[in-house]
């Protein structure tokens, strides 16, 4: 056995008993490696280290599954979104509905390294494909969410290698991408945006008011090689500790505003369209998320950009 990789098992296993709650994410950074690296180290156990050759093919595969929920994050927002396989298309790197719009775009070129893992949570068993970068970085996860979970463990089966010990090593960070500037339901506006910058905690407030209005909203989240979204209306906005979050049965967001340098309201009329959105930047200028509204005529949302200007939020 590897030397590194031994001593980082056994740093693992000691810090998971003295910190049950911690998630593997944030150990890795208090451990000083990667999230990969410390998954690596329960292999044989729960987990399967995977050699995928085809990635397309072996994301497709994913998709002949009934129901998945499909995470990405960056350090500062999560994006959970469940869907039906049956309700979407898969084209190359990217997974559309069937109004053709993107649910995620992946870039195939930063995915280095795939897992498998099963386990117990809140006495549920979670089944899942894990996908990170070179520097063992998540880029995104596919959990299983529907009744065929022999077909997800066939899957892993299939792919599974010897691990050699590969995430054992330093490399530099590799940083988020950014969403795309002026990119909104599909379409990309040219023309000039009015924006103001936003007090971090005037966030929850603004969810609350998007949910009361029943307001139908796109959020994008970017992650290292991928970039996904939800569309639709929220129901159920929840604050935990320093998180906004929003829990809804097929789309959660986990947003740590504190994080971000800044907080941009954004808005442009068309006729009678009104697009507005507000990005969560980071301090590499980087588009972190970005919650979009699009509004045809509504007297309510016009409201709701004169307070945004006028309220105690910027």
């Amino acid at each position: 056995m590897n030397q590194v990789y031994k001593e980082l098992k056994e740093n693992w296993i000691s810090f998971k008993r003295d910190n049950p709650k911690v998630r593997i994410r944030d150990a890795a950074k208090l451990i000083g490696t990667s999230e990969a690296a410390l998954l690596s180290t329960e292999i044989n156990n729960d987990v399967n280290y995977l050699k995928v050759s085809d990635i397309k093919k072996f994301i497709l595969e994913i998709l002949k599954v009934d129901k998945i929920m499909i995470l990405t994050r960056n350090d500062s927002v999560v994006h959970e979104l469940t869907i039906k396989t049956e309700d979407i298309i898969f084209n190359n790197n990217q997974i559309i509905d069937k109004q053709q719009l993107p649910l995620l775009t992946l870039n195939y070129d930063l995915f280095k390294y795939f897992f498998y893992q099963k386990k117990m949570h809140a006495g549920k068993e979670l089944q899942s494909f894990q996908i990170f970068d070179k520097n063992g970085n998540s880029c995104v996860k596919f959990f299983y969410r529907g009744n065929k979970s022999l077909e997800f463990e066939r899957l892993a089966e299939s792919y599974s290698a010897i691990y050699d010990y590969a995430l054992q090593k330093r490399i530099d960070q590799v940083k988020p991408l950014s969403i795309p500037t002026n990119t909104y339901f599909g379409k990309n506006y040219k023309k000039n945006f009015n924006i103001v910058n936003l007090k971090h905690n005037s966030i929850r407030d603004i969810l609350d008011r998007v949910k009361k209005n029943a307001t139908f909203i796109e959020v994008q989240v970017c992650g290292i090689g991928s970039l996904q979204y939800f569309r639709g209306k929220i129901d159920k906005v929840v604050k935990f500790g320093t998180w906004e979050n929003i829990l809804d049965e097929n789309f959660n967001l986990h947003v740590q505003t504190e994080k971000f340098k800044k907080i941009k309201a954004k808005w442009l009329n068309t006729s009678d369209n009104i697009c507005c959105a507000i990005d969560f930047i980071c301090n590499k200028e980087n588009i972190l998320a970005r919650i979009s509204f699009e509004e045809k005529g509504s007297q309510n949302f016009k409201n709701f950009i004169n307070e945004i200007k006028e309220h105690d939020y910027v």
